[in-house]
């Protein structure tokens, strides 16, 4: 393909994070903090997962919150709070602070109240109104980290300028975890790391996943979407399911799942959290010789 298509092909610059879950799975620490302000390492999961969007082009980030978490995450998000970090004069510190504020001053931040937890259409839903007809937007979990290379964002939105269908990410896994993810049926192999679609099963039975190819909560979609989630129908204490959508969509429209070439980190959950802490803290710049020196002595 010619490179001036490129330079003409629709740039993806909003975000959309739904943050508004209960953190159940990390109680009892998130009855006073929210899980996507748990600090990893030395700031929260959701800083991570901001970079991830904006290193992919986004400058818009829409949060989707609940009434306990806003007020929190809106405070760390802003750049007039805690002005007093700027007199740090250490510099390891003072480099993470000033990287900070010139995160914050460089993304324009949007908050929507989810009313109820129904689910992550539900709250892609609430968001809607920030993102135009014709726009597409990526999407991340609040609690999930991906660490690949090509970054995870910057390759599902190469797929989507090529293919101008939704993409997502998807990971190989082991078939005993299948019951816990989303797992997609593949229709073709389009190249070595991308598949159309055929459909989604939601956390099936092992004996019974199409394939081992799970989802991990990053996508590039279209507003397309939105009316997929409309037509789920829910009955009493059910929620409005992205994976249902995106499963009904695919019997109809083109969809792509990219198998990231890394590995992610539940952050929700507490013995995956703690695979992150041990995968970033061997590499955190300032600290990767004392921590790995650490590890050597509780293997001792």
């Amino acid at each position: 393909m010619c490179w001036w298509y490129y330079s003409f092909v629709q740039k993806i610059s909003k975000a959309i994070i739904p943050v508004a879950g209960l953190g159940t799975r990390f109680l009892p620490v998130t009855r006073v903090i929210s899980k996507e302000m748990i600090p990893l390492i030395d700031k929260p999961v959701i800083q991570y997962i901001i970079d991830e969007c904006v290193e992919a082009g986004a400058h818009t980030i829409i949060f989707v919150v609940n009434k306990n978490n806003s007020n929190l995450l809106r405070n760390y998000l802003n750049p007039a709070h805690a002005r007093h970090m700027h007199r740090v004069t250490i510099p390891s510190i003072r480099h993470e602070v000033e990287r900070l504020d010139h995160l914050l001053r460089s993304v324009t931040f949007r908050y929507v109240e989810q009313k109820k937890p129904l689910g992550d259409g539900d709250a892609l839903l609430a968001a809607q109104r920030f993102i135009k007809p014709d726009e597409p937007f990526f999407v991340s979990v609040g609690d999930i980290l991906v660490r690949s290379q090509p970054p995870c964002f910057v390759a599902l939105a190469r797929v989507y300028q090529k293919y101008r269908a939704p993409v997502f990410a998807v990971e190989r896994i082991s078939r005993k975890a299948v019951s816990h993810y989303g797992v997609i049926r593949t229709s073709k192999h389009v190249t070595r790391s991308l598949w159309r679609v055929g459909g989604i099963v939601e956390k099936p039975h092992p004996q019974d996943a199409p394939s081992l190819y799970a989802m991990v909560g990053k996508y590039v979609l279209t507003p397309q979407v939105f009316d997929y989630l409309r037509r789920i129908k829910i009955g009493s204490g059910a929620e409005i399911k992205l994976a249902y959508a995106l499963d009904t969509y695919a019997a109809h429209a083109p969809l792509y799942a990219y198998e990231t070439h890394g590995t992610h980190f539940d952050c929700g959950d507490k013995l995956g959290f703690l695979r992150a802490i041990l995968y970033y803290g061997i590499r955190h710049q300032h600290l990767k010789v004392g921590f790995k020196h650490l590890l050597r002595l509780t293997r001792s």
